[in-house]
């Protein structure tokens, strides 16, 4: 017994090593340049930086943890935030449909396009105008604004007008799964297809985008 517990011992000390190292191997900054820049700085303590810029995009970032799911190939996420601040239900005229007015952190109305989708539909997307969007009446739904969604439930079965207030912005959400390469990390599809590549950057430039606080 005592040489079956040295031995686990030994192969759990040998995997640990050879996860450090692992993990030191992997860790740095990958990027990704088309109309704008995608870039992970991945860590050896096992977190990550991201950072989206350019094109429609200014500098978002966000961070979250990342680990091994198999040979050569990892996987990060991101914590989710809530998009949905406040709501306010309302039951005024007894109509077959609901107005819902989207607002920002500010109480004004949402700038952006927001969308709302029901569940007894098939995909169909109802888009804001004017921050207001009009639907048929239905018990819950999901609404769709900067990159975020999140589901709805309607506690008044006879409310007709629901003002919601959103969060003008949001982190981008990362839960994406990589393969290691040469050089390079390439992100994996849901149907496990190799997608694009994002290339290892040079440790001065990495310290450009990522300072250290």
């Amino acid at each position: 017994m005592k040489y079956i517990l040295s031995f686990v011992l030994i192969v759990l000390g040998v995997a640990s090593t050879a996860f450090s190292q692992s993990a030191k191997q992997v860790a740095g900054a990958y990027q990704n340049c088309l109309s704008h820049c995608e870039t992970y700085n991945i860590k050896a303590d096992l977190k990550f930086d991201y950072l989206l810029d350019g094109d429609l995009y200014n500098n978002e970032r966000t961070a979250g943890t990342w680990e091994f799911v198999g040979p050569n190939k990892i996987h990060l996420k991101s914590p989710k935030k809530k998009l949905i601040r406040k709501v306010e239900e309302r039951s005024k005229k007894k109509s077959d449909s609901i107005r819902v007015t989207v607002f920002d952190p500010e109480g004004f109305p949402f700038s952006s396009t927001v969308y709302l989708f029901l569940p007894d539909e098939n995909g169909t997307a109802y888009r804001s105008e004017n921050s207001q969007i009009v639907i048929p009446r239905t018990s819950e739904f999901t609404i769709s604004a900067e990159r975020s969604s999140e589901s709805y439930k309607i506690e008044n079965a006879e409310a007709d007008e629901i003002d919601i207030e959103i969060e003008a912005w949001l982190p981008p959400v990362i839960d994406e799964t990589f393969t290691i390469e040469k050089g390079k990390i390439c992100l994996l599809t849901d149907d496990g297809q190799r997608g694009y590549c994002l290339r290892k950057i040079s440790s001065k430039r990495t310290e450009e985008l990522f300072p250290e606080k």
